[in-house]
């Protein structure tokens, strides 16, 4: 499968090209005041509050993905679904 094919599902690509199903992910979000590095690249001032996301994906219960985001409080929105697995469905 070509990169350009993936139809904006990286889960679905790593099940389909490599047998790697997340199972779940571990994920903080935190308020927290920006640094000048982390600032400038979100094109606001130091010191300003942000939301930082940092989220490690699970196969089978090892660590797949990890990510370290800062995402500009005053423009995202973060929304959650939480689905409850049946015990056979959780073995998958």
């Amino acid at each position: 499968m070509a990169l350009g094919s993936v139809n904006n599902s990286l889960y679905r690509f790593l099940a389909e090209e490599f047998g790697l199903r997340v199972d779940h992910c571990d994920t903080t979000i935190a308020a927290t005041s920006v640094r000048p590095l982390v600032a400038r690249r979100l094109a606001i001032s130091p010191g300003q509050p942000v939301l930082e996301l940092t989220q490690t994906h699970h196969a089978k219960g090892e660590p797949l993905i990890f990510s370290h985001n800062f995402h500009n409080s005053a423009l995202v929105r973060f929304e959650a679904s939480r689905t409850v697995l049946s015990a056979e469905e959780a073995a998958e």
